[in-house]
């Protein structure tokens, strides 16, 4: 399902608040700079927390691919959804989800 065609995660960020430059959020990957934030918003909090969304989407993405296989494979086994294997996948994916949104809002 998932054709990559975007620079692989782990994405972190790194702040570039140098003395009288503009400041930045550099997102990066374990391969360089993906992209980068400039912090144009008159509330620092908000700059950051984009910028923390941004570099959270290879986790966002990969959770809800996860969750699309997951729903797709219960939907066709005998016992769907009350099946203990299932429950399983569920639980797991559930957690993988909460670790995604968390990187994605943390503060």
């Amino acid at each position: 399902m998932n054709d990559t065609q975007h620079t692989p995660g782990p994405w972190n960020i790194n702040p570039d608040f140098r003395q009288d430059m503009e400041q930045n959020f550099h997102i990066e990957s374990p391969g360089g700079t993906v992209c980068f934030c400039s912090v144009g918003w008159p509330d620092d909090a908000i700059a950051e927390a984009n910028a923390q969304l941004i570099a959270a989407a290879p986790e966002l993405l990969a959770a809800c691919e996860m969750c699309e296989r997951i729903i797709t494979e219960i939907k066709e086994v005998p016992g769907g959804w009350d099946s203990g294997a299932n429950r399983q996948n569920l639980i797991a994916s559930r957690h993988y989800i909460r670790d995604a949104i968390a990187k994605a809002v943390q503060s």
